[in-house]
């Protein structure tokens, strides 16, 4: 999946959790590792646990921050 393709991807475009979303409906016999930039792993929480039936302790998230930036606290 691409947010930002070249006019000749013929593949799926869009948010990665977006994707997920459409093809699993129903995440309650799921676990779900996420790992990226902090708003998106922020946003797949949220989608996934208040719409997609993940339960909150199922969610595992590694968010990426720039090196030498001062950790911020995220709580997904």
């Amino acid at each position: 999946m691409l947010s930002k393709p070249d006019p000749s991807w013929a593949g799926r475009t869009g948010h990665v959790h977006k994707a997920v979303a459409e093809d699993f409906p129903d995440l309650c016999n799921h676990q779900v590792y996420a790992c990226g930039n902090p708003a998106m792993v922020k946003a797949a929480s949220t989608a996934f646990v208040t719409s997609h039936q993940l339960s909150d302790e199922e969610f595992y998230a590694d968010p990426f921050v720039a090196s030498g930036n001062q950790l911020a606290q995220i709580n997904v």
